[in-house]
């Protein structure tokens, strides 16, 4: 290795200067500090999109018979709402279809925004207690 002229020569190879090598290596941390600076505005704004993203459509779905409170058709009814997102989806399209005297009762409990109304499986469960008792003597509207 020589040093004439700030030249670096290795094993007979073509030298270049300490000031060649510092500017390549300028140069290419320059590429660098470019690609990681657009890297950073990338993943913001994947951050920024994920932050906020699109509301959720709830599906289209064919509107079943109303329900009246008819003994043994309550678990048929209540299979419909399953393809909506939230329970609170699911108990509200619940409650439109109902008729009768089970409008009466949904839309009682629909207006007192009871704990039944956040939980699908809760107003599920007092809706079959109420209407789907499986004793046919049993009056339900004497549970309201």
């Amino acid at each position: 290795m020589s040093s004439a002229g700030n030249a670096i020569e290795v094993d007979g190879v073509a030298s270049i200067t300490i000031q060649d090598a510092i500017a390549n290596q300028g140069t290419t941390l320059g590429q660098h500090d470019d690609m990681l600076h657009n890297l950073a505005l990338s993943n913001t704004a994947l951050f920024n999109h994920l932050q906020h993203p699109l509301p959720v459509q709830e599906p289209y779905v064919p509107v079943p018979e109303r329900y009246s409170g008819d003994f043994g058709s309550c678990q048929a009814f209540l299979t419909q709402p399953y393809s909506y997102a939230t329970d609170r989806a699911r108990i509200a399209y619940l409650v439109s279809l109902l008729s009768g005297d089970t409008r009466d009762w949904g839309t009682a409990v629909w207006q007192q925004q009871s704990a039944l109304c956040h939980l699908y499986f809760a107003f599920v469960d007092e809706m079959k207690k109420i209407f789907d008792h499986p004793l046919a003597w049993d009056d339900p509207l004497d549970k309201l």
